[in-house]
Order: structure tokens, then C-alpha cells, then sequence
């Protein structure tokens, strides 16, 4: 049954199941191939969340994994208040939220500018023990920090016995979009002099220059550069972005102009040829699906579309954009540095098992921006947990 789940490829296929699940009883009494189930109906590209959601009403006894199924899938949608409502249906009944039920609804009032249910649900996070759970409090922060709950944002942090870099960023991003530029460049400074774990990366760069902008302070720009150069984030798309705005806001248009001329940028099509190291981008392909292979790699050859054989369709699939791009990153950029790749269409799922594995057998992070959201892929895993 479970790998009957995993294969399901439409709603026509998760109704098929729930209907013979339901017939010889296992719907009621295997809670986890019908919380597998349960998830990819809510959370699928092609699932439904409100049949998710009846689905849930026919349970007899639903688990937290599968409330938490629903709580997420709403969270994520265009209505985030309704994972808080979840939320509050699984804290009613005999089940007891878990983490994880607490996080996805942080995220939900996150999303909804919730200041209110941000409070009830760290009181109701720190009733259940969750006080130590580093991810947990992060997702705290962030959602204080969004709800522009700064106070509450920092006292939270502040509180926090262990912080990570995550944390960090949650505080330092809240302070560079809620007008406190000074707190934020604070923070960066205290970051740079803290341990390595809390040590700045690209996304507490891209806050501290904003707040420069905000402050039109040239020389905190400088400095923030600075750092930037040091720790080899320069060729970070991102940071060069970040950095062109601070100088232009701070008046140095000979500074903005000369990190813009540093920027090496192409736009890849599929079958790309364009580029004058093609040969080089090819060849890189190559060597990359043949050490993925390794890793057990079988190309989906599903998503070409066009009548020809096998093997001319994994030779286009070698040839899509998202693969030329990754491949002229692992040309370009040093050993350990992430790759960023932005993609005006929806990753295939070739593509975004091809990063999956990439990221795992040459120990790279790569962060592709598609039309729907970011997935960052690293060590053979993505954020998105293979929904999107």
C-alpha cells in the first residue's frame, strides 16, 4: 500500500486509494499509510486541500501527523488563518500538538500578519515544553519579526538559551523591514564577533545592507562590503544585487556601477548553445549525470513530452535550462560556495531530482528560485520535502 501511495500521481489515484482503504479497513486502522496519504492530498501540486480536509472528518481518531498534514497544507495556502483553526481543532481533541503542529502554525500567523495568535501560541508553545527547541522559537521569532512585533521578536531571541544563524536572521531581517536600521547593523556586528554557528551568511548580508540604505551610510555600506569580500560572498548573486541598491541609495554610483560590471550573468534556454564556454557547460553535464548515477540516478523521461525514443529523451533532458545553469556554477564558483539559479517556469521533476542528488555528490547547496517558490537542496534532500 505504501508504495501504491508514493506512485500516486493525480487526485484520481489518492480517491482510488482511500476508497480501497477504506473498504478493507485499513483507512481507520493504519494511521501511517493514511497520514502518507492524508499529506500528499493536501500538500501534492495536484492534490485538494479541502478534500484533505474531509478526509480528516472521516477519521475516527485522527493522528497529530495527520492534523499537521492539514495545518501545513493551510498555512501554505492563500488562507493561513484557517491552519490556525486547525490548529486550535487539534489542541481540543485527544491528540496533543507536537513541534511540528506549532511551527506550521507560527508560519500560518507569519503569513497572516497574526500578532495576536503569535502571542496565544508562544504561550501555548512554552506550556508544552517547547522552550529549548531551537527551530521552534526561530519560527517564533520570524513570525513576531513579520507581524512587525519587534519587541516581542527580540525578547523571544533574547530568551533563547542556544541561537543559530536561522535565528539570527529571523531578528536581523525583522529589524531591516521594520525601519530599526540601527538595531539591525547591532545585530550584524555582534554576529561577525559571535561564534561560527551564528556567524553572518548571504541572507544576513542582503538585511544588514539594507538597513545602510535605509541610513544612507556609506561607510556602513563600505564595511558590510567589506565582510562580504572577506568571507568570499562577493560573486553571491544576491549580496550583488543587495550591495548595487545600498551604494546607489548611499549616493556612490561609480561604486554601484563597478559591482554591476563584476557580475557575470547568463540567461540559459533548453538546448542552450549560446554561451561561448558551451563545450565546457556540456561536458559539465555530462560528468555530472554520470557521477548522480552513482547515487542511483534514473532519468524521468515522463516529462518529455515529444515522440521520440528513450534515449534522445535523456539526452533533452541533459539539454534543460536548470541543468546548464547548475553545471556553469559548479564551472564557476569555489568548492563549498551555494549556487543560485532563478527559473521563470515550474523545475520539472527531473530537474529537481537531478539538484537533489547533484547537491549530495559534489557537497554543494544550490538554491533554485522557480515560478511557485525557493527550493535549497543540499546534501541530497530539498526544503520543499519534494512538494511543489
Amino acid at each position: 500500500m505504501e508504495s501504491l501511495i508514493w506512485r500516486c500521481k493525480s487526485m484520481s489515484h489518492i480517491k482510488q486509494i482511500q476508497a480501497n482503504m477504506t473498504v478493507t479497513g485499513l483507512f481507520q486502522t493504519f494511521p501511517s499509510p493514511r497520514w502518507r496519504l492524508l499529506e500528499i492530498c493536501a500538500l501534492s501540486p495536484f492534490g485538494d486541500l479541502i478534500y484533505a480536509v474531509q478526509m480528516l472528518r472521516q477519521m475516527v481518531l485522527p493522528s497529530t501527523n495527520d492534523w499537521n498534514a492539514i495545518i501545513r497544507g493551510h498555512a501554505e495556502s492563500d488562507h493561513p488563518r484557517e491552519a490556525l483553526s486547525a490548529y486550535a481543532d487539534l489542541s481540543r481533541s485527544p491528540q496533543r500538538p507536537d513541534a511540528l503542529s506549532c511551527s506550521f502554525a507560527l508560519k500560518a500567523c507569519a503569513r497572516a500578519l497574526a500578532i495576536v495568535e503569535s502571542r496565544e501560541l508562544h504561550s501555548h508553545l512554552l506550556r508544552l515544553g517547547f522552550r529549548a527547541d531551537v527551530r521552534l522559537v526561530t519560527t517564533l521569532v520570524d513570525a513576531y519579526a513579520k507581524s512587525a512585533d519587534l519587541d516581542s521578536a527580540q525578547k523571544a531571541f533574547d530568551e533563547m538559551n542556544r541561537r543559530d544563524v536561522a535565528a539570527s536572521n529571523a531578528l536581523i531581517c525583522g529589524f531591516a523591514t521594520g525601519s530599526r536600521p540601527h538595531d539591525a547593523l547591532a545585530l550584524f556586528r555582534r554576529m561577525c564577533g559571535g561564534l561560527r554557528e551564528t556567524r553572518p551568511n548571504d541572507i544576513t548580508v542582503v538585511a544588514a545592507l539594507s538597513a545602510c540604505a535605509q541610513l544612507g551610510s556609506l561607510a556602513d555600506g563600505t564595511d558590510v562590503h567589506a565582510y562580504a569580500r572577506e568571507v568570499g560572498m562577493e560573486s553571491n548573486v544576491r549580496v550583488c544585487n543587495a550591495l548595487i541598491d545600498t551604494y546607489a541609495k548611499c549616493g556612490s554610483l561609480d561604486r554601484a556601477v563597478a559591482v554591476f560590471e563584476r557580475m557575470t550573468i547568463h540567461t540559459f534556454l533548453n538546448g542552450d548553445q549560446s554561451h561561448p564556454e558551451s563545450e565546457e557547460i556540456y561536458a559539465m553535464v555530462g560528468d555530472m549525470i554520470s557521477r548522480i548515477k552513482a547515487f542511483g540516478y534514473v532519468a524521468e523521461t515522463s516529462f518529455v513530452l515529444h515522440d521520440i525514443g528513450e534515449e534522445e529523451k535523456e539526452n533533452a533532458l541533459g539539454h534543460h535550462s536548470e541543468k546548464l545553469a547548475i553545471a556553469y556554477g559548479l564551472l564557476r564558483t569555489r568548492e563549498g560556495e551555494e549556487i543560485v539559479v532563478h527559473k521563470n517556469l515550474r523545475i520539472c521533476g527531473d530537474c529537481h531530482l537531478v539538484a537533489k542528488l547533484i547537491s549530495r555528490a559534489y557537497d554543494r547547496t544550490i538554491v533554485v528560485r522557480d515560478r511557485a517558490r525557493f527550493h535549497r537542496f543540499n546534501g541530497g534532500s530539498c526544503s520543499c520535502g519534494d512538494y511543489w
